[in-house]
C-alpha cells in the first residue's frame, strides 16, 4: 500500500497501521475471509473505547470551564478598572485563555478525533468485506470460464479417469 495513504491510529495504547488492517492478500483469501470479522471486532471495540474517552473529556472540559468561569466571575482582580464586576462575556474569554482549560479542550479534541478515526476505519472494513466478496466471485468466475474446475467430479470418477488415460 502506497506510505502516503497508510494512516497510523494511536487508541488506548495501541497502534493500527492502516496498510496491515485493510490491505488484502489476494493470493490468500481464505485467510482474509477469516480474519475480516476478527478485525471488524477488534476495530468497533477500540471505537467503543474511544466514545466513551471522548465522552468522559467532555465531561472533565465542562467541568474545568464551568469551574474556572465560577472564579473569574468572583475573582475582585479579574474586575476591569472603573468596573463593578466581571461581565458574562469578559469570564467567558478569561475561561478560554485560561491555560488549564486549553489543555482540557485540547484533549477533548484528540479523544474527539480517535473515534472519528475509528469510526472511518469499521466503514472501511465493512467497505473491505464488500470487496472479498467481490474478489471472491471474480476468482469462482475465472475459474468457471477456464474449467478448472474439479469439484464436479468424485475421487472415484477422477481415479477411472486416470485409469483410462493410462490405458489401464
Amino acid at each position: 500500500m502506497d506510505q502516503e495513504l497508510n494512516v497510523q491510529v494511536e487508541i488506548d495504547g495501541k497502534t493500527i497501521e492502516t496498510a496491515d488492517l485493510l490491505g488484502i492478500d489476494e493470493n490468500n483469501l481464505s485467510t482474509e475471509y477469516a480474519a475480516q470479522a476478527a478485525r471488524f471486532a477488534y476495530v468497533a471495540v477500540l471505537k467503543a473505547r474511544a466514545k466513551r474517552l471522548w465522552m468522559a473529556a467532555e465531561a472533565t472540559r465542562k467541568e474545568v470551564e464551568a469551574s474556572a468561569f465560577v472564579f473569574y466571575k468572583s475573582d475582585d482582580g479579574s474586575i476591569p478598572t472603573g468596573g463593578k464586576s466581571v461581565s458574562d462575556g469578559l469570564a467567558h474569554e478569561l475561561v478560554a485563555a485560561d491555560d488549564e482549560c486549553v489543555r482540557v479542550k485540547e484533549e477533548e479534541i484528540k479523544a474527539e478525533e480517535d473515534y472519528r478515526l475509528l469510526e472511518a476505519l469499521t466503514s472501511a472494513l465493512d467497505m473491505r468485506a464488500n470487496m472479498l466478496v467481490s474478489l471472491g466471485a471474480d476468482l469462482r468466475a475465472e475459474r468457471d470460464m477456464t474449467s478448472m474446475r474439479t469439484n464436479e467430479y468424485s475421487d472415484a470418477d477422477l481415479r477411472k479417469a486416470v485409469r483410462k488415460t493410462r490405458g489401464q
